[in-house]
């Protein structure tokens, strides 16, 4: 499964239990993910992506195991 930043980010949302009554796109949105996460969600999906195309995922994986 080829997944985006926007996608991950969406991962991210569901992985934090993110509010539906809090924006999630702002100006820090980059830079907050970076301090949760480590990474930006450029890189971690790239890097789902790189994995991916490595070697196929197991079907029960999730980009949430990644974060």
């Amino acid at each position: 499964m080829i997944i985006t930043a926007d996608g991950i980010e969406l991962w991210a949302q569901k992985v934090l239990r993110w509010p539906d009554n809090r924006r999630w796109k702002q100006v820090d949105t980059d830079s907050r993910f970076r301090s949760v996460f480590g990474a930006g969600s450029l890189v971690v999906a790239d890097l789902w992506n790189r994995i991916e195309a490595e070697a196929p995922i197991d079907k029960d994986a999730l980009p949430k195991h990644l974060l």
